[in-house]
């Protein structure tokens, strides 16, 4: 098979590879496989690993019941939860919740965000399509016409071969093209992922300042009240005093 046969493969592959089993998820970041699981049983949801029960209301409130994480797949409460974004009309993806309700827009369909999201699937997806389409149009006429150049006579052999580097030079050129766009792709992610360490790092430090002047705040008022209390007695102390000596 020839490199832009087995291109023209690999992109009908990818074609394919987009298409989804739609299912239909009642529960904010439920996995459709797992939809079953959170049908309520006499009012009660079982953890995924059966370790403990617990009211059905108390699913997806934004505090961790399970140790298993099943209990908040649409909630940021639990650290190995897994969300999941249905993306209608694009691909589904999974990720995990610590990255739910954080202000970065993970899911295209926006539903890891309660707000401030807009959902580019079908866009997203249509242009994914067009341009693996038109991609395939290119190649596919660049086949035929490396099958109409074979069949000539022997006079065009020589603008044959010119054809064929031509096309293999596009194929270098997209694969490059491909490369570069990866590459792209991963620096965003990582950039991402710096943004989320400092907006982390931030709230941490913020806290620790909260909880250092709640400390100072204790201290003070507690060298306060022994200052006063110690006040306190010795002014009882010199009434008392007094109060002898006048007595005396």
């Amino acid at each position: 098979m020839g490199r832009s046969s087995a291109l023209l493969l690999l992109l009908s592959l990818s074609l394919a590879s987009s298409a989804y089993a739609a299912a239909h998820n009642v529960i904010r970041g439920a996995q459709p496989e797992q939809i079953e699981k959170y049908q309520p049983v006499n009012g009660k949801f079982t953890c995924f690993d059966g370790s403990k029960s617990i009211d059905f209301n108390q699913v997806n409130d934004n505090f961790c019941d399970c140790p298993d994480s099943s209990d908040e797949p649409g909630t940021s409460a639990c650290p190995n939860g897994v969300f999941y974004c249905r993306n209608k009309g694009h691909e589904q993806k999974l990720l995990s919740t610590s990255f739910v309700d954080d202000g970065v827009c993970d899911c295209c369909d926006g539903t890891d965000e309660l707000s401030g999201c807009k959902n580019t699937c079908i866009e997203k997806n249509s242009a994914k399509r067009d341009a693996l389409r038109a991609k395939i149009d290119e190649y596919r006429a660049s086949l035929e016409k490396k099958a109409q150049y074979a069949a000539s006579a022997a006079g065009v052999r020589e603008n044959i071969k010119q054809r064929h580097q031509n096309v293999d030079g596009d194929i270098a050129a997209t694969e490059q093209e491909l490369q570069k766009l990866a590459a792209d792709k991963k620096k965003l992610e990582e950039e991402t992922e710096v943004k989320r360490a400092e907006h982390k790092k931030k709230q941490a430090e913020l806290a620790a300042k909260r909880k250092a002047e709640r400390e100072a705040a204790a201290a003070k008022a507690a060298e306060e009240a022994a200052a006063a209390a110690k006040a306190a007695e010795e002014q009882a102390a010199a009434s008392s005093a007094g109060e002898e000596q006048a007595a005396a």
